[in-house]
This record gives C-alpha cells, structure tokens and sequence, in this order.
C-alpha cells in the first residue's frame, strides 16, 4: 500500500507532501508516482515555486519552501484529484491522509 499525507498550515493550504510505500501492480505505482512527480515539476518549473524534494525509492517528500498560493493550491488539487481517483478505482492500493478532506467530510 501506498500512503499520501498532505501537509496544511492553519489556513488550510498545503505546505507540503509525502508518499511512503510501494503498490505490488507496477502500473499502479507508476501513476501514482507520475502525478505525484508532475505535481512538484509543475510547482517548479511552470509556477517557479520554491519547495524541497527529498525522494528515495518508494519515498518522496515535498516541502514548500515560500508560503503557498492559489496557484500552488490548483496544482495540489489536481494531483489528489487524480490520486483520489487510483484510491476509488483501486481500494487498498492508496491511502490519502488530508486533514481539510476530512473535516470536508465530517461537515
């Protein structure tokens, strides 16, 4: 199984990201990897956004270095909306801990 945690400052947005674990389906570790990835290219590279990346195997940590944005808020969104949808599709594969998520369910 593989876990994401977001990471959220008091207001909410996030500060950061990890992934921890492996999927047995290669596919599935592989998307999962791709969006994750994507995620902090595109907080690099296309919103010239500061974070640090520590990644080994089965292992990658995002932690934003300059306070997040709106900007950086949509990137974060697209990727859980893809992550969340391995997690339906593929139950006990994924395993997304963010607490905005669930005080959204709690509501």
């Amino acid at each position: 199984m593989t876990t994401v945690k977001i990471e959220r400052n008091v207001k909410g947005r996030c500060i950061g990201y990890n992934i921890l674990g492996h999927v047995a389906e290669p596919i599935l570790c592989s998307a999962i990897s791709a969006i994750t990835q994507t995620a902090a290219i595109s907080l690099t590279e296309v919103l010239n956004h500061k974070i640090k990346i520590n990644s080994a195997d089965g292992f990658l940590k995002v932690t934003f270095i300059q306070f997040p944005t709106k900007n950086s808020e949509l990137v974060i969104d697209c990727m859980l909306a893809g992550l969340r949808t391995i997690e339906k599709q593929y139950q006990g594969v994924l395993y997304i801990v963010d607490k905005r998520k669930s005080e959204e369910d709690a509501e």
